[in-house]
This record gives structure tokens, C-alpha cells and sequence, in this order.
């Protein structure tokens, strides 16, 4: 797996998105961390995550 081709690692149980990027990350990686994020909120993953949890 590239690293670089998923920009970055959802931290999760938060209530903003948040991607961590690696520290050498070239400009692919840092596109597809932005990409990454918006398609997290796009899809309002935070509200889901607690919506999910509150169910529980």
C-alpha cells in the first residue's frame, strides 16, 4: 500500500475531521489528505460516527 495514494489516517472521535499525514509526504499526498477530508465531510462522517455510537 501507497502511502501516498490515501494522503493520510482518519482520527476519529472527534467532532472535526482530522486526516494525519505522514511527515515526508510529497504533494500526491498531501492532494489526496485534502481530497480525503472533504470526502469526509461530503459524506458527514463525524455526525454518523455519533449518531452510530449514540444507537448503541
Amino acid at each position: 500500500m501507497d502511502y501516498s495514494e490515501y494522503g493520510g489516517a482518519g482520527l476519529f472521535g472527534l467532532k472535526a475531521p482530522v486526516i494525519k499525514a505522514h511527515g515526508s509526504s510529497d504533494a500526491n499526498a498531501v492532494y489526496n489528505a485534502i481530497r480525503q477530508t472533504r470526502d469526509m465531510v461530503g459524506n458527514d462522517v463525524i455526525s454518523t460516527i455519533a449518531e452510530t455510537i449514540e444507537k448503541q
